[in-house]
């Protein structure tokens, strides 16, 4: 019987793929102007904020500086890109919920890596378990939905000062859960991560077939 236990380095080229994968989708998305009212004014802070990081790393503005207009570009891009922010929460559930429970328990990078989710419970897997195990680790590169869906509450409650304490304190304590899963995978010896165990979910070879218990004659 092969091993059910996958390789750090499979899961991580699955992750990878996936990651590009919607990127690229939401990429296209967002450039569709008639879906945010707010377009303009997003792209004009998103241009500022990408300016504001060039000229600190040129030695142009100081460390002060470019906290205090990070504080205030960051803000903004949240509060005129809402819009954008509910579009890639939904992309990302339909995605790594929705598509992954319905679709043998494989994202596309599971698919072409030759793996697959599946519950510890007789292998069956919910939409709940997909969920609860996604949320510790949404994709770093793409936004984190909790993230994401915070900051949309978030920007009408705080002022900016506030409202980047909040977002820097919750971004790294999902950041130190992602790489606590990660590291999980590697040195534990079922190779399930945080996200697995609350989820009670595992990651298997999809070529593995169930032990077959012959019965005596």
């Amino acid at each position: 019987m092969k091993d059910n236990n996958v390789r750090f380095s499979k899961r991580l080229c699955a992750y990878l793929i996936d990651v590009i994968f919607v990127s690229f989708v939401i990429s296209l998305l967002i450039q569709i102007r008639f879906i945010n009212p707010k377009y303009d004014e997003y792209t004009e802070y998103n241009t500022k904020y990408q300016d504001t990081i060039q000229e600190y790393y040129d030695g142009k503005i100081s460390t002060s500086d470019f906290l205090n207009l990070e504080k205030e570009y960051s803000y903004n891009i949240v509060k005129y890109g809402i819009v954008y922010n509910v579009l890639i929460v939904v992309i990302i559930l339909a995605y790594f919920v929705l598509f992954q429970k319905f679709n043998n328990g494989q994202t596309l990078g599971k698919k072409l890596m030759g793996i697959k989710l599946v519950g510890m419970d007789k292998n069956k897997l919910s939409l709940w378990q997909c969920l609860v195990r996604y949320l510790p680790i949404s994709i770093v590169y793409v936004g984190n939905i909790l993230i994401l869906i915070l900051n949309s509450i978030f920007v009408f409650v705080f002022n900016p000062n506030n409202f980047y304490k909040v977002n820097t304190t919750i971004s790294m304590i999902i950041s130190v859960a992602t790489i606590t899963s990660f590291i999980m995978v590697l040195v534990r010896k079922d190779k399930r991560g945080f996200h697995d165990l609350i989820g009670n979910t595992k990651v298997i070879n999809d070529d593995v077939k169930p032990k077959v218990v012959k019965e005596e004659a």
